[in-house]
């Protein structure tokens, strides 16, 4: 069955229908009676995009329907006339802030899935909401923006800058400055919290202002998400942050070997039960590399679109089901019927639980599965996270050095402003690598960290190195310098042994002349001795001689002498 698209009379009839009784309650005669200005401008943005921003093999997300419209009227309704007040009690134009947030939830919900190419779309947006401003209010672009550090970001809104609010308003934020303060103590708070996976995030600007847009959804009704962004991006760290700010329960299921769709589905009817019989505010983040079996996303496609995923509970658990929402059904005026019963179940289902899917734009896997469920798109608000900005970049490297010993002065912004030029240039390099040899180079924050990480490690291992050839310089240094020490104190010695030794090299001289006299002595005495020896070995000689010849005698005298002794 064709059903035509309504006219356009017909369209802005219904929106200027449902904007009239919320700008009824703001006193401000220039808000009052834009109910059917804001439905027709959105209208005409409407159609500019669907007839401007065509859907190509690259730009596959680029869908848009009705619901788009309804989107950017529930983000207007959001708006809080007492706020507004405080707004004009400080000298701000209520209408200025009021067509401000109206190009806020244009660009939220328009502009935040476009890519970033030659084509310039968010250019092109922008002056597309330029025109509908002027034909439509009366102002361009720029003079409504002129006072925002960034006009062409346009502004940003959100309902968490006021911390212990039960119904915080949706304000305007005139400076990132406590935006910032407000997400770093949420963030502290909620790395404190010991069930929770501790984060250590850079909140610059850009993170401000996803936080901002995934808090926005996931507190509207039916809030979903897609956000599509590279590996390291941060989707997952922002989207727990933006979880805990609004105070829900996150929710991700844990992959194990045999984690089929039988224990997904176990994961769904808990995550039913809590949001439609316990009416809890749960927020389920799901990455694309948990999708172990297509049916993980042909369920999550039913959820988004009807939400009733086909043979989830048995005919045994409508009965728990029904008991549990049986109460409140009542209060609400639903029949108890078990039809109504399950409808009022699933619409509390539909309410309470926010889907948050996280994927990645590299390759075909995604244009491919954004075609087969065609409800990943038209269901949920898509938010593109581009390649980080240099200010980004650079807080980013400030933020890993801030425990990095450097020199005082403008070293640790120099280093940064580095890292940024090297991360930029590469990707730029990529982009022509692409364009020119249809190669694609994916360059990703995660390496971004891993150079910043890179670099501390190297500069640590370097400064070690350093550190101990320089210990045992200094070592060496000390050890000589002791040496010296040692030296000039044996210099000190030797110059007082000198003097010792010079006064005995003196008593030796004179010691010396001595003994030479008493060697003369000596020498003369020896010559007498030897003389004397000489003439006493004659005198021996001749007394031997003597000697010989009188034993001769004798000895011939002998036997004569023994014979006449003999004979006596």
């Amino acid at each position: 069955m064709h059903f035509t698209f309504p006219a356009d009379s017909q369209v802005v009839r219904i929106f200027e229908s449902i904007l009239n009784p919320h700008l009824s309650k703001f006193e401000s005669p220039d808000i009052a009676p834009l109910g059917t200005a804001v439905a027709k401008a959105t209208l005409d943005v409407y159609k500019g995009v669907i007839g401007s921003f065509l859907p190509t093999s690259e730009k596959f997300h680029y869908l848009f329907n009705i619901r788009d419209v309804a989107k950017v009227v529930q983000g207007v309704l959001q708006s809080d006339p007492a706020h507004f007040e405080q707004l004009e009690r400080a000298d701000h134009d209520q209408r200025t802030i009021f067509l401000r947030l109206w190009c806020h939830e244009c660009l939220r919900v328009f502009a935040d899935r476009f890519v970033l190419d030659a084509a310039n779309d968010h250019d092109r947006f922008r002056n597309l909401v330029n025109t509908v401003l002027g034909s439509v209010f009366g102002v361009d672009w720029n003079t409504l923006h002129e006072s925002l550090a960034k006009p062409e970001a346009g502004g940003v809104f959100c309902s968490f800058l006021t911390e212990g609010d039960e119904n915080p308003p949706y304000t305007w934020v005139p400076d990132m400055g406590p935006l910032k303060v407000r997400l770093e103590d949420a963030l502290e708070m909620y790395n404190m919290e010991p069930k929770l996976l501790s984060m250590d995030l850079v909140l610059f600007e850009d993170a401000m202002r996803h936080i901002a847009r995934i808090h926005r959804v996931i507190k509207q009704p039916r809030g979903n998400l897609m956000l599509v962004g590279i590996g390291g991006s941060g989707r997952q760290s922002l989207a727990r942050l933006a979880t805990f700010i609004a105070e829900y329960r996150l929710f991700m299921i844990e992959i194990t070997k045999n984690y089929r769709s039988i224990e997904f589905h176990d994961d769904l009817k808990a995550l039913y039960t809590e949001a439609g019989c316990d009416n809890k505010k749960v927020t389920f983040l799901f990455n694309e590399t948990q999708i172990k079996e297509e049916s993980f996303l042909e369920d999550l496609n039913n959820i988004l679109s009807s939400g009733v995923v086909p043979n989830l509970f048995g005919k045994d658990e409508y009965g728990a089901i029904f008991d549990g929402v049986r109460k409140d059904a009542i209060k609400a005026g639903i029949d108890e019927t078990p039809d109504q019963l399950f409808r009022f179940f699933i619409d509390r289902v539909r309410a309470n639980l926010h889907i948050i899917l996280c994927v990645s734009p590299v390759g075909e896997a995604l244009r491919v599965r954004c075609r087969m469920y065609p409800g990943l798109v038209n269901c949920t608000t898509i938010d593109w996270f581009h390649t980080w900005p240099e200010d980004a970049l650079t807080s980013v490297a400030i933020k890993f050095l801030s425990a990095v010993k450097l020199p005082e002065g403008d070293v640790r912004q120099n280093v940064a402003l580095l890292f940024s030029h090297f991360h930029l240039s590469v990707i730029n390099k990529s982009t022509q690598m692409r364009l020119e040899l249809k190669r694609q180079n994916y360059v990703t924050p995660t390496h971004y960290l891993e150079l910043t990480q890179g670099y501390k490690t190297l500069l640590d291992e370097k400064r070690s190195e350093l550190g101990n050839a320089c210990a045992r310089l200094e070592n060496g240094l000390a050890k000589l310098e002791d040496a010296k020490e040692q030296v000039t104190g044996l210099v000190g010695i030797v110059e007082d042994k000198k003097v010792v030794v010079a006064a005995a090299e003196g008593e030796c001289q004179e010691l010396l002349k001595v003994i030479v006299v008493e060697k003369q002595a000596a020498d003369a005495q020896k010559a007498q001795v030897e003389a004397d020896s000489e003439r006493i070995a004659k005198e021996a000689e001749a007394c031997n001689a003597i000697a010989a010849d009188a034993k001769a005698d004798l000895d011939v005298a002998m036997p004569a002498l023994e014979k006449v002794i003999e004979e006596n």
